[in-house]
């Protein structure tokens, strides 16, 4: 019998780098008021990520599995755009 690809690799790295649950690309940290949350590296072009492609997910913010967080959780501006408006 055959084991799945999961029996045999590692846990995950607590610590290490953040992919999409969606569609794999890896994820760049944002930091918030109540604390981390992971998006798609941005792009010059709407609607796409810095390699051109264009999940479904792209605009929305992850939470640190990876998976995409519901609009209704993000209610609160991320720091950085909180500092730039005080600015």
């Amino acid at each position: 019998m055959h084991q799945t690809r999961s029996a045999w690799l590692p846990p995950p790295d607590p610590a290490g780098p953040v992919s999409c649950a969606s569609c794999g690309c890896r994820l760049v940290e944002v930091e918030r008021e109540d604390g981390p949350v992971w998006r798609h590296f941005p792009s010059l072009h709407p609607g796409a990520d810095a390699r051109g492609d264009r999940p479904t997910c792209v605009d929305a913010l992850h939470d640190r599995d990876g998976w995409p967080l519901p609009r209704e959780a993000l209610a609160g501006p991320l720091v950085a755009e909180r500092r730039s408006a005080a600015a």
